[in-house]
């Protein structure tokens, strides 16, 4: 079991130093690439084909932050796309035995925007870039738009990359960081 543990602590050590030089190489691509990049990685005859580093283009996505001023709106803007729901207002081991019999005191009625009409608003918005109705109506109260997601860069390996990328590396034509070398976490985190 120790010869186990051992090789599973020295490939983990060497997974965390992969990954931070991995994740080093694609902050230093990131610099020099604009967002929704896809660029073709070829090996240095070009001749295989390998994958390709891309960019993300992450957008704004819109949400209900405000949701009474948003009910208020569709109240007064689409009131058939309101309805009704309820808030059980009892304790829980009251509800459940009372509901059974139907007890109306435990409950509440609720107005609501219809889901499908919810999402008909955020669709409109996200079309939008901004607060949006689903006629073309801005400044939506009770809507919100969440910045965009920082974008990342990424290598998409075709089925031929694994092997002509070892054979890269051992011929010595692709460098890479000995990972042996990397010096460890000021706090040992490996």
């Amino acid at each position: 079991m120790t010869d186990i543990l051992l090789r599973l602590a020295a490939v983990g050590l060497l997974r965390n130093r992969a990954n931070a030089a991995y994740n080093a190489l694609r902050a230093e691509a990131e610099k020099d690439m604009k967002r929704a990049d896809r660029l073709s990685v070829w090996d240095p005859d070009e001749k295989i084909y390998l994958g390709a580093v891309s960019k993300t283009n992450p957008e704004k996505t819109a949400g209900v932050g405000d949701v009474e001023a948003f009910l208020s709106w569709v109240k007064a803007t689409y009131p058939d796309d309101v309805d009704w729901d309820m808030d059980i207002v009892g304790p829980d081991d009251e509800v459940k035995a009372v509901l059974y019999q139907h007890a109306k005191h435990l409950v509440k009625l609720k107005e609501i925007v219809k889901p499908a009409f919810r999402a008909k608003v955020l669709e409109a918005s996200n079309a939008a870039k901004e607060p949006a109705g689903p006629k073309g109506e801005l400044d939506v109260p009770g809507i919100i738009m969440s910045a965009a997601a920082s974008s990342n860069v990424q290598f998409r390996p075709t089925a031929e990359a694994s092997a002509t990328l070892t054979e890269l590396i051992r011929s010595g034509a692709v460098k890479v960081p000995d990972l042996l070398d990397v010096p460890d976490a000021p706090d040992g985190g490996e």
